[in-house]
């Protein structure tokens, strides 16, 4: 089984990597041990026309991938017994803690590449988020909403995960925040 968290970062996602990593199964969280990048290997073997997950086999979740967020219908119609998770968090909250990541690093790339003011970025992600949301609940319908998962890092924990996956085995349902020193 394959799952994709196919939110935002900066809601979650090397929580929910430690998460499936200390219950056993392998993640692959933005740059793999080898210091391959997901995005890297995703876009080279679609443009290959070769499986999407190939010399990835090992892996069962894979998150913090723009690939995976910007096309997530495509690996719905790949992986058909693929799950995904919607990490979701507070909008305000992901846009400070968006706005700060790395020092303001993602802020200033986006300001000098757009030649835009820092309010006009934070209404552009805002924008951003809401579009993504509706394109993720649009897709997610009928048949599919087994598929997803709407995981609200704030609200929901390990049993969650736990409860959408019952073919996986979760021994330790503790869930861990991996910046919990940041709030």
């Amino acid at each position: 089984m394959k799952i994709f968290q196919i939110g935002f970062n900066k809601c979650g996602t090397k929580s929910l990597h430690y998460f499936f990593e200390q219950n056993g199964y392998n993640s692959f969280h933005w740059k793999d041990k080898k210091g391959r990048k997901l995005d890297d290997v995703l876009y080279n073997n679609h443009s290959k026309g070769i499986n999407l997950l190939e010399t990835c086999e090992d892996f069962t979740f894979f998150c913090d991938s723009n690939f995976i967020q910007r096309h997530f219908e495509l690996l719905e119609m790949s992986f058909p017994d693929a799950k995904f998770i919607f990490n979701i968090r507070p909008v305000k909250d992901w846009l400070v803690s968006r706005f700060n990541h790395a020092g303001g690093v993602t802020k200033n790339y986006y300001m000098k590449t757009y030649n835009t003011p820092e309010n006009e970025i934070v209404k552009f992600w805002e924008v951003e988020w809401k579009l993504h949301e509706m394109r993720v609940r649009n897709y997610f319908q009928g048949q599919k909403k087994k598929k997803l998962l709407i995981y609200n890092i704030m609200i929901d924990n390990g049993q969650t995960i736990s409860n959408f996956l019952p073919n996986l085995s979760f021994t330790n349902l503790k869930f861990p925040h991996a910046h919990k020193s940041h709030r």
